[in-house]
């Protein structure tokens, strides 16, 4: 039997599907091997709520992570380690490029991603928006 997990951030109503027998978390767009997952505030992404489903799903103890994308994760828990270092690395460098002065989110994409291919730039900036409205929510920038 699957349990059904609320993991909203890269999207409201993203699910996950937990096999407690197995330890199997089937994960969606929540996690995948190999880069980090678009939070596209536009839609509805919320880094907030991302970085609580992360821990929401750390606590759980799967044993592997089945993404929608991507071969299966066989360490989970480093797997959201480097997910959530990363995000903590991104908001650093979006602070360090508004403290340049940049001030758009596609001004400070263009200072955190500098040598990202052109059709990537509105995620990149749609990104950059999901940071800087966790950082407004803590205060850190406004």
């Amino acid at each position: 039997m699957l349990r059904v997990i609320a993991t909203p951030g890269h999207a409201p109503d993203h699910l996950c599907f937990f096999d407690e027998q197995s330890g199997d978390l089937y994960c969606g767009d929540l996690a995948r091997l190999g880069g980090s997952v678009v939070i596209p505030a536009s839609k509805g992404g919320n880094l907030r709520e991302y970085l609580a489903s992360l821990e929401a799903v750390r606590a759980l103890h799967p044993r592997r992570l089945l993404p929608g994308h991507g071969p299966i994760v066989d360490d989970p828990t480093g797997l959201i380690d480097e997910y959530v270092a990363h995000r903590e690395m991104r908001d650093r460098q979006i602070l360090e490029a508004i403290a340049s002065g940049a001030r758009t989110p596609e001004q400070i994409a263009e200072r955190v991603y500098p040598e990202l291919s052109p059709t990537l730039k509105r995620a990149a900036a749609d990104t950059v928006e999901a940071h800087l409205r966790k950082l407004r929510e803590e205060r850190r920038v406004r």
